[in-house]
């Protein structure tokens, strides 16, 4: 039978919930920065991980703003040797030097000054390298940390891949037109093939074909053409 409680609910257009329907409100979230903070590895690298579902995040709000719980981020701290060891593989020299886009010289010479982690491994303590210790590198030299998803670019590979000449991409990057990333303190550039791809498509739509096939203006032009 209605209680009047039910009725009052009823007259003010409020439904009776079962509690046990309700969703719990988590107080104890911490955010992205502050998970990553005490994991010891960069933002992008966290993504990347729960990207993958290595690690679960908690989407809350009307935004799905990310949370994670602590609980969980303090278990894969105290376990992080195994963690690594199943998702962060070893990667040789070689390889690691293909990621970055730089020479065998430079990675050793980073590592012997301690601005890049490495581990050792056998009778000659060979370096080996992981994935988050790339990405903690790069966020040395940057604004904001980039996940490492397939080997950088130089300028040279971004001029052949666009078809322009360096002047452009170099315009191009410093207007943020085109994300780079630094990978020393000389502030020598390298590009995301990925974001190149996105570049040159989203050119391709906004380009008349007066604009790609007229003869452009060095000093204002947007696109400069690499002749033959």
């Amino acid at each position: 039978m209605p209680t009047n409680t039910d009725h009052a609910r009823a007259a003010t257009g409020t439904a009776s919930v079962n509690p046990s329907r309700r969703r719990k409100v988590r107080f104890d979230l911490i955010t992205l920065e502050q998970a990553a903070t005490l994991i010891g590895v960069t933002q992008a690298t966290l993504q990347r991980w729960t990207g993958h579902g290595w690690v679960q995040d908690i989407k809350i709000g009307e935004n799905d703003e990310v949370r994670y719980d602590p609980e969980l981020i303090k278990s894969l701290v105290a376990n992080l040797p195994g963690f690594l060891a199943r998702h962060e593989p070893l990667m040789e020299l070689d390889e690691a030097a293909r990621l970055l886009c730089a020479s065998k010289i430079s990675l050793r010479r980073w590592t012997r000054i301690g601005v890049l982690e490495c581990e050792r491994v056998g009778d000659r303590f060979d370096r080996r390298f992981r994935l988050y210790q790339l990405e903690s590198y790069l966020r040395n030299f940057n604004d904001k940390a980039y996940p490492l998803t397939e080997p950088l670019m130089t300028i040279e590979d971004a001029r052949r891949e666009l078809g322009v000449s360096k002047i452009s991409i170099r315009r191009w990057a410093k207007a943020g037109q085109l994300s780079c990333v630094l990978i020393n303190g000389r502030g020598d550039r390298r590009f995301f093939p990925q974001q190149l791809r996105q570049y040159v498509q989203a050119r391709v739509r906004e380009a008349t074909v007066e604009e790609v096939l007229g003869e452009p203006d060095p000093a204002e032009a947007d696109l400069e053409l690499v002749t033959a």
